[in-house]
């Protein structure tokens, strides 16, 4: 990756929802190449040498990095390494063959949106209720 080229950053490290921008796109830097240089790290990102160790830090604590001999590989729900080339190259767990280490859980269904306002509705009549026995006894 020269730095002229753009960065694109996948759907799947841009759903990570504890990461800050600033992670996202280092993993995505190693998501592209695992064994890219610090200084050329540093001048993608615009962070000191100590603010790249910081970044890198979190994301080895999160799990979503994991330092290898080599570079660096990433660990994002969502995606799963391939097996042969060893050069960053990630495939969608769709595309996955059985051969392939899987990465993160399948994802449970989003509730609808009458689920979501009946639970709401719940909750609300429960509080309701609550506070009313609450001022009957005092």
């Amino acid at each position: 990756m020269s730095t002229n080229d753009s960065l694109q950053i996948p759907p799947a490290i841009l759903a990570i929802r504890d990461a800050t921008p600033s992670e996202k796109m280092l993993l995505s830097i190693y998501l592209n190449e695992p064994s890219v240089s610090s200084y050329r790290t540093i001048r993608i990102l615009g962070v000191s040498r100590s603010g790249l160790k910081k970044i890198k830090g979190r994301l080895i604590a999160k799990g979503l990095l994991r330092p290898t001999i080599d570079g660096y590989r990433v660990i994002a729900p969502g995606l799963v390494p391939a097996s042969e080339g060893g050069k960053g190259h990630f495939v969608t767990k769709s595309e996955a063959g059985s051969e392939m280490e899987k990465v993160a859980p399948r994802l449970r269904r989003m509730a609808s949106i009458k689920e979501i306002q009946r639970d709401y509705n719940r909750t609300f009549e429960f509080i309701t209720n609550l506070k009313v026995f609450l001022l009957r006894q005092f």
